[in-house]
C-alpha cells in the first residue's frame, strides 16, 4: 500500500467510525482528516523514540524509512 493509498484508508477508518451515529453526530471529512493526523503524528513521535533509544529490533535505516514514510502519509491526508 503507498502512501496515498495509506492516508485514504485511514482517514475513511476514522470517517466511517460508527456510521450508525452518522445521521445523529455526522463525523465531517475535515474533522477525521485531523484525527488521522494525530494518529499519524503518534506513529512518528513513537518511531522517533525508537530510532534515538534504539528500544526496538527496528534497524537505525528502517526507522528512518518508517518515519519519512508515515510523513509522506500524512503529507498524503493533508492533500486528501
Amino acid at each position: 500500500m503507498n502512501e496515498k493509498e495509506k492516508a485514504l484508508k485511514l482517514v475513511q477508518d476514522i470517517y466511517n467510525l460508527e456510521p450508525e451515529n452518522a445521521d445523529k453526530y455526522g463525523m465531517e471529512w475535515q474533522m477525521a482528516k485531523k484525527y488521522a493526523t494525530i494518529c499519524v503524528d503518534e506513529i512518528l513521535k513513537a518511531l522517533d523514540t525508537y530510532n534515538s533509544n534504539d528500544l526496538c529490533n527496528l534497524t537505525i535505516d528502517q526507522a528512518k524509512s518508517d518515519i519519512e514514510q508515515y510523513n509522506r502519509v500524512k503529507q498524503e491526508i493533508e492533500n486528501l
